[in-house]
């Protein structure tokens, strides 16, 4: 049964704070949407109020009509309907879940967190071929906390795909897919619109909108402020970072800053890194590539000291962070900056967003020490220059994901460390903050800072980043002069 949802004048407001204001929106049968709008103008809580997840201040400025039954209570929308977004990906990292892919995609039965009753053979079947069409059978036996940030994403798609919805509202789905990743789920869609699905995403990038994607609102500080094709598209042309003149870099020191031998990282049992080798001399650029699951991100914890290599009398392994074997971890963050999708996701979300810059200085999740004047003034001025200051006294928890990933890229860089880690820096970022940020590492490039950054986007790489370390099943495919 077909449904509409209409929104006339509807406000949300959180924390005395109108996220939402005066919107005017209607979904039709048939109707195939793109959300598109700064980080921070309401899109994810538009998904949110269109699905019944969010109530407008006054609930007469919403209305459902399905199964021949009109008014404000979205219960039966919400039945028909799948909403996947950022923030219940985290849900999973932070609950270091052990539950499979395939235990994942088939919550999406019952929309619920865990499997509440066994599937049946049935059940377990057609989620396998789903999988499957998808090119993610490989996942089905994969622990959830074993999961790249790019195989949860995936397995949030197929989960919300499992049961069937009449409507897919979807939050930056493609973020942090590898380009066959990619490719698979935009095939996933395509499929899911043939079958009759609705599509509703908020989306940074014109490329990931679907072709039957035909219906384009534009958000800004809570408003919808333009509605039309897709031609409003074009405002999400991307900054172009892979095209422009690599500037010459400074003068390297040789000494390492840290050097990888015959690292292999175990985690409950399954090898997720085989025999590394990597070292990184102070002022190089580095790529860090490789499809989802490599081991990328475990590579970065492990450059951290967050996971340590695996050991024994019969090792080879040799790991040696700022000239030394055993630096403390705190003198490891207060020197090399890092990012990540896993750090997002366990950070204090109570704390403000000027704290979160600030605790940068000391290297702690969350701020447990006195900051100095000039520390909150280097802050501030650092917030300043990405116009996010108003946001200082704004708790992350208030914040869209795209700008609590931006608090924590101006966290890694307000200590000016020697070196700056990046994973995935411009996941969810919109267009204007990912300029800003490459922007900003090609600034630091001419510096003699080291660089790493994981991206799967080539039109995200900064051409100053000359070198590449490729991974592949945990092991290191490519090492040298950065490919084309």
């Amino acid at each position: 049964m077909a449904c509409r949802v209409e929104l006339l004048g509807a406000t949300v407001r959180v924390a005395g704070r109108d996220i939402l204001r005066g919107v005017d929106f209607r979904l039709e049968p048939g109707e195939h949407w793109a959300l598109i709008g700064p980080n921070g103008s309401g899109k994810t809580t538009l998904l949110k109020l269109l699905r019944g997840d969010t109530w407008p201040m006054d609930p007469a400025t919403r209305r459902y009509e399905c199964d021949g039954q009109a008014g404000p209570n979205p219960i039966r929308f919400r039945q028909l309907s799948r909403l996947v977004t950022p923030e219940a990906v985290e849900v999973y990292r932070r609950r270091e879940d052990t539950l499979s892919g395939l235990g994942a995609v088939l919550t999406g039965l019952s929309d619920g967190r865990y499997l509440y009753t066994a599937p049946t053979a049935r059940q377990r079947a057609a989620a396998l071929k789903l999988m499957a069409r998808a090119g993610a059978a490989h996942l089905a036996e994969l622990r959830l906390d074993h999961a790249s940030e790019g195989q949860l994403k995936l397995l949030a798609l197929l989960r919300a795909l499992a049961a069937g919805p009449q409507v897919l509202l979807l939050d930056e789905i493609t973020d942090g897919l590898d380009a066959r990743s990619r490719e698979a789920a935009l095939a996933c869609l395509e499929r899911a619109v043939t079958d009759g699905v609705q599509l509703i995403m908020a989306t940074h990038r014109a490329g990931d909108v679907p072709g039957a994607v035909t219906r384009v609102a534009r958000l800004d500080a809570g408003r919808i402020t333009r509605l039309g094709g897709r031609e409003l598209l074009t405002a999400l042309a991307t900054p172009g970072a892979s095209t422009a003149q690599s500037t010459p870099p400074a003068a390297r020191d040789t000494a390492p800053l840290w050097e990888i031998a015959h690292a292999d990282v175990r985690l409950d049992g399954v090898n997720i890194l085989r025999d590394v080798n990597w070292t990184v001399r102070h002022g190089e650029r580095w790529l860090l590539t490789g499809p989802n699951g490599a081991g990328k991100s475990t590579l970065v914890r492990l450059v951290m000291g967050e996971v340590a290599a695996l050991g024994g009398p019969k090792s080879r392994v040799r790991i040696r962070r700022l000239g030394r074997t055993h630096p403390t971890l705190w003198e490891v963050r207060r020197r090399i900056g890092c990012v990540s999708l896993e750090q997002q996701a366990g950070y204090d979300a109570s704390v403000t967003a000027l704290e979160t810059v600030v605790s940068g200085f000391f290297g702690h999740v969350g701020l447990h020490a006195e900051a100095s004047p000039a520390q909150w003034s280097a802050a501030r001025e650092l917030m300043g220059r990405f116009a996010v200051d108003a946001l200082a006294d704004t708790p992350l928890e208030r914040l869209s994901f795209g700008r609590r990933r931006l608090m924590l890229i101006l966290r890694a860089l307000v200590h000016n460390p020697e070196a700056l880690v990046l994973d995935e820096p411009l996941s969810g970022l919109d267009t204007d903050a990912r300029a800003e940020v490459l922007a900003l590492v090609r600034e630091l490039a001419t510096t003699g800072v080291t660089l790493v950054m994981v991206s799967h986007r080539a039109d995200d790489w900064p051409p100053e980043m000359d070198l590449e370390l490729a991974l592949d099943d945990g092991r290191v495919s490519y090492c040298g002069l950065r490919r084309n």
